[in-house]
């Protein structure tokens, strides 16, 4: 499930291979075919016009926020669990059982491919866009720039790292990172 950024639609997936935009008052709005298999992972673009799906296909789908069909990527060999757009809806993030992150361009082509060594089940954007944070069955926080060295993995959880997220910058200027693990814990 995902809210548009406005908070006006959400976007749900189901097991049933359909995804479905609603109002924020319950309604209906769209119900969208196409996917091959669970759409495990949803999110809208900043601007709210484009919707990205992904699951047990092993792609990534694109959808206009009317609910047409926009593209089709293709690149993991796995389910992929997790999807975020980039801050400025330029790239997208994917992370897969392929024990893989992909960043992908507005184009749909692989720019970058990060090896996590195990199951990807979450990632984020940094609030500037340079880095991604993970986290999977390794029981470890990885934190992937683009560009430069890569940062130290973080380490703490004994259980698989079910969630990774970046504390909102708008208050806070020091970038700090909150996990939850299988561990039945919450790392700061």
């Amino acid at each position: 499930v995902a809210f548009s950024p406005d908070g006006q639609r959400l976007v749900s997936g189901s097991e049933d291979q359909t995804i479905r935009l609603w109002s924020r008052q319950g309604e209906l709005l769209h119900t969208l075919h196409g996917s091959q298999g669970w759409v495990r992972s949803l999110a809208f673009s900043p601007d709210g016009q484009t919707i990205v799906s992904a699951g047990d296909s092993n792609t990534l789908r694109l959808w206009y926020a009317d609910g047409r069909k926009k593209k089709t990527l293709y690149g993991h060999e796995d389910w992929i669990r997790t999807v975020a757009f980039s801050p400025d809806g330029q790239r997208i993030a994917s992370g897969s059982d392929d024990q893989t992150i992909k960043i992908w361009g507005s184009e749909g082509t692989i720019q970058q491919t990060f090896n996590q060594r195990s199951s990807v089940h979450s990632l984020a954007w940094s609030a500037d866009g340079t880095s991604v944070v993970s986290g999977g069955d390794d029981d470890q926080v990885h934190i992937w720039r683009l560009s430069g060295p890569p940062d130290p993995i973080c380490k703490g959880h004994a259980g698989i790292v079910w969630s990774a997220q970046w504390r909102p910058q708008q208050r806070h200027p020091q970038q700090k990172l909150l996990s939850a693990g299988g561990d039945n814990t919450i790392k700061l």
